[in-house]
């Protein structure tokens, strides 16, 4: 691979990786597209993609949208809950809570935390995300 990847360098080539391995991908990527389910979940330069993220660690009853930024992903424990959130620090900061604790992402946390969320129309594990508000009812009549 570092033979590719110098050849690549050296000639100004575009070099296009899939891989499940992560660790493999951080090494040698400068730019990363994640897809699941058929979808792109995120795409951009890996050092853009890295500073757009946070994670914070809040205390449990802490709701999503009191969060500056979107909610990627969320690990719930009965005090605290650790949250990916995609938010620039500069957002994160002018909004910051003596309550909230905020680490850098790494690449494989970035990686696994769009793995992870439900693709769209895809049922989740939690029942209350997935109720829909009733639509409109079509009525078949005939004469």
């Amino acid at each position: 691979m570092r033979e590719v990847m110098a050849q690549a360098a050296d000639g100004g080539y575009t070099v296009i990786m899939a891989s499940h391995v992560v660790s493999e991908l951080e090494r040698f990527c400068d730019f990363l597209i994640v897809l699941t389910h058929g979808h792109v979940q995120l795409v951009g330069p890996v050092d853009d993609l890295l500073e757009g993220h946070q994670l914070l660690t809040v205390p449990r009853m802490t709701p999503d949208a009191g969060l500056p930024g979107t909610v990627i992903h969320r690990a719930d424990s009965d005090r605290h809950s650790s949250v990916m959130l995609r938010s620039s620090p500069a957002t994160l900061a002018a909004r910051a809570h003596p309550e909230w604790q905020t680490e850098t992402v790494g690449f494989e946390q970035l990686v696994l935390a769009y793995l992870q969320r439900p693709a769209k129309g895809a049922k989740s594990s939690n029942p209350a995300r997935d109720t829909q508000p009733p639509g409109p009812t079509t009525k078949v009549m005939s004469r």
